[in-house]
């Protein structure tokens, strides 16, 4: 890609498997380096859960960008696990032209 300001958004649709969620956090790595947290969803749940976010990142050429997904449970916290990332999610970025 190109160097410059990018815009991107985040939407993760998932199920719970059975398990109550007390958090759902999104995360972007840039060129695998530190996690930066996007957004948090702070509620109890049982059922499916849906989070989206945005956020502008400046980037170089040839840098790319991670999401991750970490669910914390009532007794421990993990990283897209004891639950499933369903079909609707998505992501996606577009480079911001003239700013």
């Amino acid at each position: 890609g190109y160097a410059g300001k990018y815009a991107f958004q985040v939407f993760v649709e998932a199920d719970d498997n059975g398990n109550t969620w007390q958090r759902c956090s999104l995360y972007y790595k840039k060129n695998a380096g530190n996690s930066e947290r996007i957004t948090d969803l702070n509620q109890s749940h049982t059922q499916n859960v849906s989070v989206s976010a945005s956020f502008v990142q400046n980037l170089s050429e040839g840098d790319y960008i991670q999401i991750y997904v970490r669910f914390t449970l009532s007794s421990s916290s993990v990283d897209g696990g004891d639950g499933e990332i369903l079909p609707a999610s998505l992501f996606s970025g577009f480079r911001l032209i003239g700013v």
